[in-house]
């Protein structure tokens, strides 16, 4: 009887031991994300500093150069067309990763939806020909 009650002790303190282990795991695992988080937004805020000092290094060289005129044409197909140039310049492309992985999205959803629709197709031949007697 009492080699039971000293096992019995033996496993709580062995549960309060992982229970503590487990614990401090965790306050290990959150100060340590919230260094990475820290370190994230350091970077960020250095990055976004170094992107300042080129815009305004871009916007000042922009200021010294001497202004273009305007070189709008009057006529109205060849200024289309240089309103649809100057419109592309100002689309931010996807880059090739981007452009990868959503074109497989949509090949999937094609594929998807073309199964689901010939799933659709045959249940309905086999109800007509079933209505039908064919």
């Amino acid at each position: 009887m009492a080699t039971r009650t000293k096992d019995r002790q033996d496993d709580a303190l062995e549960e309060e031991e992982a229970v503590e282990e487990n614990k401090r795991s965790r306050r290990s695992r959150r100060s340590r994300r919230a260094a990475e988080d820290d370190s994230k937004a350091a970077s960020s805020r250095s990055e976004k500093k170094d992107r300042d000092k080129k815009d305004s290094r871009r916007s000042s060289r922009r200021a010294s150069q001497p202004q273009r005129k305007s070189s709008k044409s009057n006529n109205p197909v060849i200024r289309y067309f240089q309103d649809t140039r100057d419109e592309l310049r100002k689309v931010t492309w996807p880059s090739q990763e981007q452009t990868t992985r959503l074109t497989i999205i949509v090949i999937g959803a094609i594929i998807a939806f073309g199964i689901f629709l010939g799933v659709l197709d045959l249940l309905f031949r086999e109800i007509t020909a079933l209505l039908l007697g064919a």
